[in-house]
């Protein structure tokens, strides 16, 4: 096994919690009981990140559908990344 140089954390510096700025809430989760209560998917999605333009695309594309018109969609991993896979 080979000899590493052990980290050094001096510099680093703490600070509480309650003074983090946050990019998400908890208001901005997937509603997982109004999904059990209306079973409509987009429900699960969470409202930060990409999954707002996923829940935007999504609603597109219905209505595209319903105007009888095509749709061709491809889309990159963010869908995993921000938790809105399966």
């Amino acid at each position: 096994m080979a000899d590493f140089e052990r980290a050094d954390f001096s510099k680093i510096k703490n600070y509480p919690i309650s003074e983090r700025t946050n990019k998400v809430s908890v208001n901005e989760f997937a509603l997982v009981d109004k999904y059990h209560a209306s079973r409509n998917i987009l429900d699960l999605l969470p409202a930060q990140l990409k999954a707002v333009d996923l829940k935007e695309i999504a609603m597109n594309f219905h209505k595209a559908r319903e105007n009888g018109r095509g749709v061709i969609i491809a889309m990159g991993a963010h869908v995993i990344k921000t938790g809105c896979s399966r």
